[in-house]
C-alpha cells in the first residue's frame, strides 16, 4: 500500500511539471511568433528553446532527477570476499 500512496503523491507532481513545460513552450512559441511578426525573421523561433531553458533554471528542482541511493553491501554482509 505503501507504493499506491507514493504514486498518488508523484501524479501531482508529474502535472505540475508537465504544466510548467507547456507554459514555458507557450511563452517561448508567443515570443517567437510576435518576434516573427513584427520582423520577419525566423530567428526568434530560438525563443521557444530559451524559455525552456529559462523555465529550468527557475523552476525546476534538479534534486528529483537523482535515483535514489543505493545501499552499498560491504564484503563482511555478503560474507567475506569470494576467491
Amino acid at each position: 500500500m505503501k507504493a499506491q500512496g507514493s504514486r498518488a503523491k508523484s501524479a501531482p507532481r508529474h502535472l505540475r511539471r508537465l504544466f510548467w513545460l507547456l507554459a514555458c513552450v507557450s511563452l517561448g512559441l508567443a515570443v517567437a511568433l510576435a518576434g516573427v511578426f513584427f520582423t520577419g525573421s525566423s530567428l526568434w523561433y530560438a525563443a521557444i528553446p530559451a524559455a525552456i531553458a529559462l523555465g529550468w533554471l527557475f523552476v525546476a528542482d534538479p534534486t528529483q532527477c537523482e535515483p535514489p541511493a543505493r545501499q552499498r553491501r560491504s564484503d563482511c554482509d555478503r560474507g567475506g570476499p569470494v576467491a
